[in-house]
């Protein structure tokens, strides 16, 4: 049986060049009219942001090797293509603007000085105080794109390390994306202190072959802003966000979550990725409705992906291995052609576990080797009994094997103050326990042998990506994963 080691060891082995044609443009020398940017310097500009101010419409920024340490922001439609994601970077700094210590130098007078009017104030002037301050003077994304369209950013990598103190992070994304259309492409978005991408309203972006990596918060966040004032600040007279495009891409090791799919995001798919390491969830979404294919799930702490409040996806033909999926009462998702394998983590300790008045309808999924394969619960307020919640639950055509339980229900008891004893059950009509005779799932290989019982009734995924990672192990995921600690144990 495959454990969490060997997925975490697959999934980072290295293929040592990447598809030929996925980098065949990077690799290309220099555009005829390009404007070249170096990092000592030397190119056509002192600095990437005078570069991006020159550029007209169409034009190509050429940033050669090296380290850009700066901010910069974009409003108009061009191409920045750096050498390679592992020979360009643009790195931000992150810091804590309540923490003078960490506070860069150029920044940390005026900031004190912030910091002794606050403390001479008090009430709404002391909330007013902080938040001039940390608008003027705390960390920035390190790519902004707003009010643009057709930029396009390859071969390069963008990340906004700094230090976080325990309960301290700030949501500031490495690169803030509002009110424009954009494609990357070969970009790898790694080693950030707060989140990874943000898009937020009126954003059409496409994401081709990217890595998210090491980042303490969240890897990739679509959603519309929270608040008038957010929406205000980025400026679009259109909350909705989307369509988005995710393909081929790898996302691992965060602090919360891979990838949040909230209110307002719209026509969102995500295809053929791997998601794993993530502290909370692989994939976080509610009040929205993406879709999810073909893509392989692992080792996220908390669930491999986690439904929340009115949300209606498609979930196809993916393959999850030790986690699962969690599924609230307004959840109305289509979840079919699944494959889940191996004892998912606590305390989702089930392939699939539903609210008891879920709307999800679950069909054609293979449960093998899990703790539980589908779970459900009563809740204190509910009058239906267990068996009504079996009957109730839209369940066709599942295949069950070699589980430790295959269906149970937790009823809820007064007496025990609220302790939850699973009750397993019988299967509800047209779900069976049968082998469905996968060709070796210990080792990866989740495809149907031919004439077995997954291929006849069409049932489980048919993955059409390998376990294995293009993308090589980052020095900062390593130190991710120590800072997390416990988390991933």
């Amino acid at each position: 049986m495959i454990n969490r080691s060997t997925c975490w060891l697959l999934s980072l082995l290295v293929a040592s060049v990447f598809v030929t044609y996925v980098l065949a443009a990077d690799l290309a020398g220099p555009d005829r009219d390009s404007l070249l940017v170096s990092a000592d310097g030397s190119g056509d500009y002192p600095d990437l942001q005078a570069a991006i101010d020159a550029a007209k419409s169409g034009d190509v920024i050429q940033l050669g090797p090296g380290v850009y340490e700066t901010s910069v922001a974009i409003n108009k439609p061009i191409t920045l293509r750096g050498a390679g994601w592992d020979k360009t970077r643009i790195e931000g700094r992150y810091f804590q603007p309540f923490d003078l210590e960490a506070a860069p130098e150029d920044i940390r007078e005026e900031m004190a000085e912030y910091h002794r009017r606050a403390n001479a104030a008090e009430g709404e002037e002391y909330e007013a105080i902080l938040r001039e301050m940390v608008e003027k003077l705390g960390p920035k994304p390190t790519l902004t794109m707003k009010h643009s369209r057709g930029v396009v950013v390859r071969g390069l990598s963008i990340s906004l390390p700094g230090p976080v103190k325990k309960g301290g992070l700030m949501s500031v994304p490495a690169v803030l994306l509002a009110d424009v259309q954009a494609k990357f492409t070969n970009v790898a978005v790694l080693d950030s202190a707060g989140d990874g991408v943000k898009l937020t309203t009126g954003a059409e972006v496409e994401f081709e072959h990217c890595l998210f990596a090491s980042i303490r918060g969240t890897g990739l966040e679509i959603r519309e802003p929270r608040d008038e004032r957010a929406a205000a600040y980025h400026g679009s007279k259109r909350n909705e966000v989307g369509p988005v495009r995710v393909r081929d891409c790898d996302f691992r090791t965060f602090g919360y979550s891979g990838i949040l799919v909230g209110k307002g995001a719209a026509d969102v798919s995500i295809k053929r990725c791997r998601i794993s390491q993530a502290c909370y969830h692989g994939i976080f979404h509610r009040d929205s409705s993406p879709t999810i294919e073909d893509c392989l799930i692992f080792n996220n702490r908390r669930s491999g992906i986690y439904l929340r409040d009115k949300t209606a996806a498609t979930i196809r033909n993916n393959v999850f291995i030790d986690n699962g999926i969690g599924a609230h009462e307004e959840a109305s998702d289509t979840i079919e052609q699944n494959t889940f394998y191996g004892g998912a983590r606590e305390p989702f300790r089930s392939g699939v576990i539903l609210a008891p008045d879920t709307r999800a309808q679950l069909r054609r999924n293979i449960f093998q080797e899990t703790d539980t394969g589908l779970s459900s619960y009563q809740k204190p307020e509910q009058s239906q009994s267990v068996e009504e919640i079996r009957s109730s639950l839209a369940l066709t055509g599942n295949l069950f094997w070699n589980n430790q339980q295959n269906f149970t229900i937790a009823p809820y008891e007064k007496k025990s103050g609220n302790e939850k004893k699973a009750v397993q059950l019988a299967l509800p009509p047209s779900n069976e326990e049968l082998n469905p005779g996968l060709v070796d799932p210990a080792a990866g290989n989740f495809l149907p042998i031919e004439g077995s019982v997954a291929e006849r009734m069409k049932a489980g995924a048919r993955p059409v990506i390998e376990l294995k990672s293009p993308w090589a192990e980052q020095p900062a995921e390593k130190k991710l994963l120590e800072t997390l600690g416990e988390s991933f144990d």
